[in-house]
């Protein structure tokens, strides 16, 4: 279990834009590192029930349906940012 979650480049952009709280950011970035629930809830020092909660609440804020779908999103976010802004730049 990683034992402090790094958001890396990006995540914590895109958790932004989809309007999470500190702790959803804190749950979304756990989640994109991999995490399972019950790491998460001895990493966040929640109980597992309010990680599902955290989860259900990401889900529909981000429009997914299940919990893999948010991590890949990120993912298509993270590949589309990195997309255009090498596009944008002069040859």
């Amino acid at each position: 279990m990683a034992s402090n979650p790094n958001p890396g480049a990006g995540i914590l952009e895109i958790a932004e834009q989809y309007g999470l709280t500190k702790r959803e950011q804190q749950a979304f970035t756990g989640i994109c590192n991999g995490l399972t629930n019950r790491e998460l809830a001895v990493w966040m020092k929640i109980s597992p029930s309010t990680v599902k909660a955290f989860i259900h609440i990401i889900m529909l804020k981000m429009g997914v349906t299940k919990r893999a779908e948010i991590a890949a999103r990120a993912r298509i976010h993270k590949a589309t940012a990195a997309g255009s802004s090498r596009a944008d730049r002069p040859s």
